[in-house]
């Protein structure tokens, strides 16, 4: 009887050591992060990899890399005429919050515990990337551009990737509930002018971004990547809308300076009105992304007859092809319609 008893009590012991266990490594598994930890690694991207305007900066040299006469048929001129570009779009909304509020700590005033763990992660995840990125800019530049060239642009994307999905999380929590479709005339100070600015580039570069970069075959001919950009179905058009309002946003410009009233009330309405219709935008880009996916659409933009190359498409191809234009001439080209005139009120 007492051996029998033994044995379930140990049995029994055993069981409830396994549960405890399991518990407490799913605990450890989900290890919480302070605002403190969320600032240190801000703080080492901001020490090693960002301007003196707290903004990311790669900063290849080009007095190593550059093989041509001329810097604009040189393979190097995707870095910072494309590439760093979107860099900057990806990234702004957050860096700027952070430069402008002398770093991330106040900004993250009233995140919630999970938010927190979230943003460290998304922040850690973009070190590495920077990291990474830097070890393979060393060996490009010391090789006077003659390798890891490739290796250089993927690992661009993995950054811009890891950057557009920082501030999407930052967006929610942050820009969301701070701002919304009732802004007014008396918002419209520099600070909110920023957040805004660097949202509205966030959200609609994610567009060109998936619709021309992502299709992008690396040519290192000369003159490849000026040829790739005056053919550019949407990227070209936004980088030359938008191109005086990145310097203006990445230098800390005042963009209510000089804004008469009477263009800020016509402001707050553009504003108020893309901050209504943000849902929708989100959800038909959503559309859009999903419709995109598969070679089909990859070989539809090289393809130099799309007319040609739609009639030997499946209905079901078409059918998401159609769907994606309808996506870029409507609600996006709509949101770009709103976003020129904000920049023309604001006398960018």
């Amino acid at each position: 009887m007492k051996r029998g008893l033994f044995k379930k009590v140990s049995i029994f012991s055993v069981f409830c050591v396994m549960i405890f266990s399991a518990l407490f490594f799913t605990a450890c598994d989900g290890e919480n992060y302070s605002k403190a930890d969320v600032d240190s690694v801000y703080s080492a991207i901001l020490d090693d990899y960002c301007d003196s305007e707290g903004y990311i900066n790669i900063d290849i040299n080009a007095s190593k890399v550059v093989q041509t006469e001329a810097v604009s048929d040189d393979k190097y001129y995707i870095f910072p005429y494309i590439l760093d570009k979107f860099v900057s779009y990806s990234s702004g909304i957050v860096f700027s919050v952070a430069s402008r509020k002398n770093g991330i700590l106040f900004s993250l005033g009233d995140f919630s515990q999970d938010e927190l763990n979230d943003i460290y992660a998304k922040f850690g995840a973009v070190l590495s990337s920077l990291k990474s990125l830097d070890e393979v800019k060393t060996i490009y530049e010391n090789s006077n551009g003659y390798l890891q060239y490739h290796e250089l642009i993927n690992s661009y994307f993995n950054l811009i990737d890891k950057l557009y999905s920082l501030s999407g999380v930052f967006s929610n929590y942050y820009f969301e509930p701070l701002y919304s479709s009732d802004f007014e005339a008396s918002n419209a100070t520099k600070g909110a002018l920023s957040d805004v600015s660097w949202f509205e580039l966030y959200t609609l570069s994610k567009v060109s971004y998936n619709y021309d970069l992502k299709n992008y075959v690396v040519d290192e001919s000369e003159g490849a990547v000026t040829t790739w950009f005056n053919n550019s179905s949407v990227f070209k058009n936004f980088a030359n809308d938008t191109g005086e309002l990145l310097t203006a946003l990445l230098t800390n410009s005042d963009l209510s300076y000089g804004v008469s009233s009477a263009n800020k009330t016509s402001l707050a309405e553009i504003v108020s009105n893309m901050l209504g219709l943000k849902s929708t935008f989100e959800r038909d880009f959503n559309n859009y992304i999903l419709a995109s996916e598969g070679t089909f659409f990859e070989e539809y933009l090289l393809a130099t007859n799309k007319t040609s190359y739609l009639e030997n498409c499946s209905i079901f191809e078409r059918s998401k092809i159609n769907l994606i234009n309808e996506f870029i001439l409507g609600t996006y080209e709509g949101f770009m319609s709103a976003m020129r005139l904000s920049i023309y009120y604001m006398n960018v």
